[in-house]
């Protein structure tokens, strides 16, 4: 696919003007490449950047009357994520507006299945009419695109995940990577629709290694999380469990800094992934910024994207085997385990050219 893309440089075509839905994130900041010099379209800045960092916010842009006001001053616009508010007749009606505006729809399939949702059937509508309306279909792995073609018949460029640290971060560690004592982590976050937190605690209660970390958010003790029946049960298991030393818990506030997001996570050998469904994830991403090795259940497209270390759904806990997982995190020659190390940094400059190159052809094939 990547081969019958042309390949134009800053010198000989003009910079198109890319709107992104969300512009405020790490996946699009990435987007761009490192030396200004060498950007092909220009990212338009978010017009509704968001109050607190790392919040979600509906996207001004997803408007149809904002796209007819603002017509003439981008060349694409380019969804990603955070349209499920819409209905499915309004994703139409807002895609029938970009067009109208005379911008090309662009949309990246982040998500098959929403991680947010239990119900998938709206999101599954959305994705429906935002795939039937695009003009470009992007995924970032072989697996999705497969699963793409085979459930809605259409056809997507295959472009991978950048890098998710900061580039000054990425291939180094805040503590070097043991194999006798290997230390693991899982992150709850604020109990999200896709997080099995009860199957994935009884799989740390038996973990035969260190104590683990587990890492929530503040929003999970404040209400905001899930259902709240859901949330207090699992907030006293989190603390109990805490007090009993069978694992250590760590609170932080949303939107941490990325300096203590990595601090955090090359502390640890490896990183679980507590998922009940899913398609692709920034945790791999930023696992292979720093060489901690993933730790996932059987499903998504995770190990897609980079070397993840697999186990059976966290569901069938007890048929995923603790002993045989910190062997695998010991072995030095296992790839996807005790054998991950960092991406180099120009490991990742290079590959985040590539992604933009990718990008700047698609937003100029025919």
């Amino acid at each position: 696919m990547v081969d019958r893309f042309p390949e134009p440089t800053a010198m000989t075509q003009p910079r198109l003007r890319v709107l992104h839905v969300p512009g405020e994130h790490a996946y699009v900041r990435h987007l761009e490449p490192v030396a200004e010099r060498a950007a092909l379209f220009s990212t338009l800045p978010d017009p509704t950047p968001p109050v607190v960092p790392g919040s979600w916010h509906p996207s001004v842009v997803l408007d149809p009357a904002w796209q007819q006001a603002h017509a003439g001053t981008f060349d694409v616009v380019h969804l990603h994520f955070g349209y499920e508010h819409l209905s499915p007749a309004e994703v139409t009606a807002w895609s029938a507006a970009v067009h109208t505006a005379g911008a090309l729809l662009v949309v990246t399939v982040h998500d098959i299945d929403n991680p947010h949702l239990t119900d998938q059937t709206r999101h599954h509508d959305n994705l429906r009419a935002a795939l039937d309306a695009a003009d470009r279909i992007v995924t970032l792995t072989s697996a999705a695109a497969s699963v793409l073609r085979q459930r809605w018949g259409v056809e997507a460029v295959v472009i991978q995940h950048p890098h998710l640290l900061p580039l000054e971060l990425v291939g180094t560690r805040a503590a070097p990577r043991s194999l006798d004592a290997p230390q693991i982590g899982v992150s709850l976050g604020a109990l999200r629709a896709n997080i099995d937190t009860a199957a994935v605690l009884d799989f740390l209660d038996g973990w035969p290694g260190p104590t683990p970390t587990v890492r929530v958010s503040q929003q999970l003790f404040d209400g905001r999380g899930r259902d709240d029946g859901e949330r207090k049960a699992a907030g006293a298991r989190l603390l109990s469990g805490a007090q009993e030393g069978r694992w250590r818990l760590d609170v932080v506030a949303p939107g941490v800094p990325d300096e203590q997001l990595w601090r955090w996570l090359s502390s640890l050998d490896a990183l679980l992934l507590p998922y009940r469904w899913g398609t692709h994830s920034g945790w791999v991403e930023a696992c292979a910024d720093v060489g901690t090795a993933v730790i996932a259940p059987q499903l998504g497209c995770w190990a897609d994207q980079r070397p993840v270390l697999t186990v059976p759904r966290w569901a069938e806990a007890g048929a995923v085997d603790a002993a045989a997982v910190l062997h695998r995190l010991g072995d030095p020659t296992d790839g996807a385990g005790g054998g991950q190390r960092p991406l180099a940094r120009t490991v990742r400059e290079a590959e985040r050219s590539e992604v933009h190159r990718l990008h700047d052809a698609v937003y100029r094939s025919s």
